[in-house]
């Protein structure tokens, strides 16, 4: 997988060591830790979400920025990664809302899914945004978009692991969380403001921790669902790093927790 830019990176929930990256020439596994990689496979993906089915397969998601729309992929370990299909969810969906940014999985219910849409050029043309959900793995979808900014798309979704009605988003004029599944939204300041939020991690231990990766100003944190935020950048020195792409919190070890950002330099690891 040399020479790949990669978007995207989802683990199995089961293992590990198996995880799935969202490259520009498709999506490539591994089993072993990243040791080798199988593939590509699919399409060019911004985002991925995966989850487990009642079969216990991996359910993958993948969402294409520019107009395809999104991809759904079945893997019970049955068959080499080259031989799995990606199929087409997107019935339904207007030319804009195929311009999928992210997307987030139901941890405890594989078929329900929420995808982040829009597109922004700079200084170029904006595609209005929303966020679109379905319950019947893609079948059909719903916009949900009360509260959110009109037109702006949305460029980051988290869902919280143990209670999946509480989702963050983050779009080009700040975070925007939903408490019901969606339904309604409110924006979050709190001394965040209206900055490009690119990334979004919730503590899988205390879904009251956030932490939101600007585009611009680097890492905030939050200890109470959003309502406060601090700047958390020391180490972070220069602007590129400063502009946060991606945002994992790994809380495996609950006394030390450790979280990842992915920058426009590099990756960084930040501890407690």
């Amino acid at each position: 997988m040399q020479g790949e830019t990669v978007f995207d990176l989802v683990n199995d929930p089961n293992d590990l060591n198996t995880i799935y990256a969202a490259t520009d020439d498709g999506v490539y596994k591994t089993t072993d830790g990243g040791d080798t990689w199988s593939g590509p496979r699919g399409y060019w993906f911004y985002s991925l979400a995966i989850g487990r089915d009642s079969q216990n397969r991996n359910i993958l998601y993948g969402g294409n920025p520019a107009g395809m729309g999104i991809y759904r992929a079945v893997d019970d370990g049955s068959k080499p990664w080259d031989q799995v299909v990606w199929e087409e969810k997107n019935n339904g969906l207007t030319a804009d809302e195929k311009n999928v940014q992210c997307v987030a999985i139901d941890s405890l219910d594989s078929s329900t899914l929420y995808a982040g849409t829009g597109y922004r050029l700079w200084p170029g043309p904006i595609t209005a945004g929303k966020i679109i959900k379905t319950s019947n793995g893609g079948d059909t979808w719903q916009g949900k978009v009360d509260g959110l900014p009109p037109d702006e798309p949305i460029c980051s979704l988290t869902i919280d692991l143990f209670d999946p009605q509480i989702l963050y988003a983050g779009s080009h004029v700040g975070l925007y969380a939903s408490s019901d599944g969606g339904d309604t939204w409110e924006f979050k300041d709190g001394g965040l403001g209206q900055r490009f939020i690119r990334s979004i991690a919730i503590d899988p231990m205390d879904s009251k921790k956030v932490c939101a990766g600007t585009y611009e100003d680097g890492v905030f944190a939050s200890m109470n669902g959003g309502k406060n935020w601090t700047r958390i950048n020391q180490g972070l020195s220069g602007d590129l790093n400063k502009r946060i792409i991606s945002l994992v919190m790994d809380a495996r070890d609950i006394d030390n927790p450790v979280a990842y950002a992915g920058t426009g330099c590099g990756v960084f690891k930040a501890y407690k």
